[in-house]
């Protein structure tokens, strides 16, 4: 590759990143914001990012080998389930509307569709391990998220209006989205304050940091809230005495801004679903019930699965209280894609469990944290197909290899002499 070509290729990938970063919260509730379509950009992006990865010289691949076997079982899976044994079930496109009120609507997307997201943001993922080769590029792409976040906050969006309480799903149509949006912009802002300690980074990263917190009370998402929560906790437990009285002032005062700042009914929506009473009275929202309706059925699909996007066919005939995907990720996996499919899974945490490790050695434990902080997430919804998701990984992929970690053969990681998958 000539040295013209190389350099414009830098200079795409230098606007490439921060648009797609920037893009990233732009969903389904962007619709009151233009008469095109803004949940297209990021996808379209992303893309882009994806045939530049194809095209480029060098390694392309630093992801854990686990996660690669993961995506190459899940796809001759899903290749035998809907071409040998239910090709009639894979509907193409949209399959209908569904109206939310306040002139917001969802459209229904087929089952191609949906799996073809998949695949599209986990390579997304491969790439931008690839194309974030500093931790300044880094600290930038986690910046932009996070003023990207703060622009759709700041604009409004759809909300999720029941009986009990008031929701904000922002840039997305779920609240929960927007939660898992919030958590991915909180310790995105905290990579990024550590990474560079640029006046302009700074900035950036208390813009990430307090968008992150104020969406994920306004958005009310429990499991988020969680997984942020453990996360933080991970980061405080693991630094020096010095660095955990500040973290917690810090976080002291992060808190009391959001008092300040959050308006009233959202403040009043979370204390209500935190409380004990209504967590137990309601099982989690039917978290609870439904797991217990999948788990009686764990013998008619642990050992080969039901296929991606089928898991809801386990219990149509036989269900308590609501007809519903599994809303949790570990469950969804064994549920679609069998038992072999569950350890692949697994074993692909643990490969970025030990890289985090690792790192947390060079005295950088945020990895760990945000790895702890997607992994407690994921339980409490199916966020296999979210982009956020994907962001997360790519960031672990690029926070432990690129930095510290060197290439070696067969696409794996050497660390103080020893390999790690």
């Amino acid at each position: 590759m000539s040295d013209a070509v190389s350099n414009k290729n830098e200079i795409t990938g230098q606007f490439l990143l921060p648009a797609i970063a920037f893009s990233a919260s732009w969903g389904g509730g962007t619709q009151h914001l233009s008469q095109y379509d803004l949940s297209k950009v990021f996808p379209l992006l992303v893309s882009i990012l994806i045939a530049r990865w194809f095209l480029r010289s060098g390694p392309k691949v630093i992801m854990p080998i686990w996660l690669t076997r993961f995506l190459f079982f899940t796809l001759i899976h899903t290749l035998i389930v809907f071409v040998v044994f239910f090709p009639n079930e894979l509907t193409y496109g949209y399959t209908g509307v569904v109206e939310l009120g306040g002139d917001f609507f969802r459209a229904e997307e087929g089952k191609l569709l949906v799996i073809f997201r998949f695949y599209l943001f986990a390579l997304f993922s491969y790439a931008l391990a690839i194309e974030l080769k500093s931790m300044r590029q880094i600290a930038m792409f986690s910046g932009f998220y996070g003023l990207g976040l703060a622009s759709v906050s700041f604009a409004g969006g759809y909300q999720s209006i029941t009986q009990d309480y008031i929701r904000l799903a922002g840039g997305f149509l779920n609240p929960n989205s927007f939660g898992l949006a919030g958590l991915t912009a909180m310790f995105l802002g905290f990579i990024a304050f550590y990474s560079d300690n640029k006046l302009w980074n700074r900035i950036l990263s208390f813009i990430s940091i307090g968008t992150g917190g104020y969406v994920l009370v306004v958005s009310s998402s429990r499991g988020n809230i969680l997984g942020a929560l453990s996360g933080i906790f991970v980061v405080v437990l693991l630094s020096r005495l010095g660095n955990k009285v500040k973290m917690l002032v810090a976080a002291l005062v992060l808190l009391v801004s959001l008092v300040f700042v959050v308006p009233n009914e959202y403040l009043v929506t979370v204390s209500h679903r935190f409380e004990y009473d209504q967590i137990v009275s309601r099982g989690g929202s039917g978290r609870l019930p439904l797991w217990q309706d999948y788990l009686r059925h764990f013998g008619e699909y642990s050992a080969q699965g039901v296929g991606a996007t089928r898991s809801m066919t386990v219990i149509e005939n036989d269900w308590t209280d609501k007809l519903l995907v599994t809303h949790n990720t570990y469950l969804q996996i064994i549920v679609e894609y069998g038992i072999v499919g569950f350890f692949l899974f697994m074993a692909t945490l643990s490969s970025f469990w030990k890289r985090a490790v690792y790192i947390k050695q060079k005295n950088n434990s945020l990895p760990i944290a945000l790895f702890v902080a997607l992994s407690v997430t994921i339980f409490f919804g199916c966020q296999l197909t979210s982009r956020d998701t994907w962001i997360i990984l790519g960031v672990l992929g690029a926070t432990t290899s690129n930095t510290l970690l060197k290439p070696s053969k067969n696409n794996e990681k050497v660390v103080n002499n020893k390999k790690i998958q």
